[in-house]
């Protein structure tokens, strides 16, 4: 950049969006530029798509921001007469790049610095119609790119509109101090967005969405978006104020699913044909034989060994009854499928999770 840049209003692509500074100093690639509010920043060729002719100035830093903020105010109306989608429509069939200070003679009647400078700011904030080419110059996309571009835009918005709408049911389930109700689609899809940043982070598609979801609960920002959500999961009473996040990291379910529930209640319910059961059933209704017996208590839903005691003529014979449940199920059922899932039972603050 040359120079006799200094005191032009440049506009720069930013986390922000299109911002303007006045600059101030060139070195090499690096501009030096007074921002709105009067702060000082650095911007690099790279990142500076449009100076203005528009010059503030630079006396003080007071005048040269007052000017660029009038500046940047009649940019912004313009700008809501910038219709790229007609420009693009127009523009195609020609197929050529164009210059913005061109394409403001064709939008406006009568033209000046701002005009020029809003298109500009219109066509690096487009993300649809046109791509810029080198030299600062645009040119219309092609039309299978903008309809994909388009589909992409409307998939975004409806994204954006579900996450407002899980944000405000929390939000309002919050207010009232009650659970989320799971039969609500907007608030079981906030939840498990916000399950999902709690245990697995921000990164992926249902953590962000977990990210933007507690921004709309909490009104602003999180410093730590994780923490934030599991906080946030404890106040709504989804999760256990000693909730292990290791539970959901490792999928361990709490409760058995019906469909295993159901298998293991058939399987208890036949019969097996094996020569030694019909032995111990046998030796088990035998007069003479005590038992089975167990040390476990009386809610102990797992009991998995027993003793058996047997009188015989000359002596007391004392049966180890060790619960063998895979000899009467198929390896490929709901119930063997959950059981090589449950090595063991997991006792936590939380309750347990049997085996």
């Amino acid at each position: 950049m040359p120079a006799e840049d200094v005191g032009k209003i440049a506009y720069c692509m930013t986390a922000r969006g299109a911002v303007p500074g006045v600059v101030v100093e060139w070195r090499g690639e690096r501009a030096k530029v007074l921002v709105m509010g009067g702060g000082r920043e650095t911007w690099t060729d790279e990142r500076i798509f449009w100076v203005s002719e528009a010059r503030a100035p630079m006396h003080s830093a007071k005048a040269a921001v007052d000017a660029m903020t009038t500046f940047h105010e009649r940019v912004e109306d313009a700008m809501h007469a910038v219709d790229l989608a007609a420009l693009w429509d127009l523009l195609t069939p020609d197929g050529g790049s164009h210059y913005p200070d061109d394409l403001a003679s064709i939008l406006f009647s009568k033209t000046g610095p701002e005009h020029a400078c809003a298109v500009a700011c219109a066509l690096a904030l487009d993300k649809v119609h046109f791509r810029g080419v080198p030299g600062g110059a645009w040119a219309p996309c092609a039309p299978e790119a903008v309809s994909q571009a388009l589909a992409k835009k409307e998939r975004e918005q409806q994204d954006l509109e579900m996450v407002k709408r899980a944000a405000v049911a929390l939000r309002t389930a919050l207010d009232e101090t009650r659970p989320p109700d799971t039969s609500d689609e907007d608030q079981a899809r906030g939840v498990a967005w916000l399950k999902a940043l709690a245990v697995d982070g921000p990164k992926g598609g249902d953590g962000a969405f977990g990210v933007r979801v507690l921004e709309g609960v909490e009104g602003g920002s999180v410093s730590s978006p994780q923490a934030g959500a599991l906080d946030l999961l404890i106040r709504l009473g989804v999760f256990h104020e000693d909730e292990i996040l290791g539970m959901h990291v490792n999928h361990i379910r709490t409760r058995f699913p019906p469909e295993v529930l159901e298998d293991a209640a058939a399987i208890a319910k036949h019969v097996m044909d094996d020569p030694d059961v019909a032995t111990r059933r046998a030796i088990a209704h035998a007069a003479e034989c005590a038992g089975p017996l167990t040390i476990d208590d009386p809610w102990t839903t797992e009991v998995d060994d027993a003793l058996m005691v047997e009188r015989l003529p000359s002596l007391t014979r004392v049966h180890v009854l060790i619960a063998d449940p895979g000899a009467g199920i198929d390896l490929d059922c709901p119930t063997a499928m959950e059981g090589m899932s449950r090595a063991a039972t997991l006792y936590l603050p939380t309750g347990k999770v049997p085996m």
